[in-house]
């Protein structure tokens, strides 16, 4: 009876060790393809002496082991579990120097990368990636940043995005509703040209009309929106608005759909008109 309770927790021994393994190896297949927009030490040039080059910050410990807190093949201590941070930001190079330092300071404090502690930063996430993707419009200089943030025991990462634009001419960022006068109410307007747009482009669904009671809260729910040089390009992050599932909805509005909201004086504006 002793040799059989022997051999029996042996087998467990092994059982465990075996599940242990599995899922160290699953996770580490997961942390290592998540890959960015931007692969590291990337360059990209876009004119005008505008370059924009790949940097990447990454903080590790623990053994990555993905399971819930209270599992009984772990510890219930979140520092066991172990994290994986792994950051890759622009740094940009032009022409202007003054603006390329200003424009890298900010990037910098958005992104948390001078933190000696990037945990701390991001919510002590067990395993966080962030990539992002550039685009040049006119004199203005569109960084979409998009990132995951994991935490222990949880169902599904938590994704984010967002867009910064910025002036070359002076680094500082600019706000996409700056393009709309700030004295006239423009979401109401503007979410009634968007669900046309979607019944145009035949993405619109009857079933958005649960997630919203008027037009503008189609303008409130928005994730992200970024400049292009052939619209205005609006995102619904996963499960937000009319996204319930697990997808992010994209679509591009048209300046000419939106023209009549927009303010012609703004700075903003006559960087645009110039190029579409």
């Amino acid at each position: 009876m002793a040799h059989w309770n022997f051999q029996m927790k042996k087998q467990y021994y092994y059982i465990a060790i075996g599940l242990i393994s599995l899922v160290a190896i699953v996770a580490f297949l997961v942390l290592n393809n998540q890959t960015p927009v931007y692969s590291t030490g990337e360059t990209v040039e876009y004119g005008n002496g505008v370059m924009v080059t790949s940097k990447q910050i990454r903080q590790s410990n623990g053994c990555h082991v993905f399971l819930q807190p209270n599992s009984p093949l772990l510890p219930s201590n979140l520092e066991y579990h172990g994290y994986h941070i792994q950051i890759n930001y622009p740094l940009v190079s032009c022409f202007n120097k003054q603006a390329e330092s200003i424009i890298n300071e900010q990037i910098a404090k958005f992104l948390g990368v001078e933190w000696d502690d990037l945990r701390r930063f991001n919510d002590g996430g067990c395993q966080v990636t962030v990539g992002f993707d550039c685009e040049s419009v006119a004199n203005i200089l569109a960084i979409t940043f998009t990132g995951e943030t994991y935490i222990c025991g949880a169902a599904h990462g938590s994704q984010w995005q967002k867009t910064c634009h910025f002036d070359l001419a002076t680094g500082n960022t600019l706000d996409v509703t700056d393009l709309f006068p700030p004295e006239i109410d423009y979401e109401n307007a503007l979410g009634a040209i968007m669900v046309q747009q979607f019944k145009n482009q035949n993405i619109y669904d009857d079933q958005w009309e649960n997630y919203h009671d008027a037009e503008s809260d189609l303008v409130k729910w928005i994730g992200d929106w970024k400049i292009r040089k052939d619209g205005l390009q609006i995102y619904y992050m996963p499960y937000m608005g009319p996204a319930p599932g697990g997808n992010t909805i994209s679509v591009i509005i048209p300046y000419s759909e939106i023209e009549p909201l927009i303010d012609k004086e703004s700075p903003l504006w006559e960087a645009l008109d110039s190029q579409i």
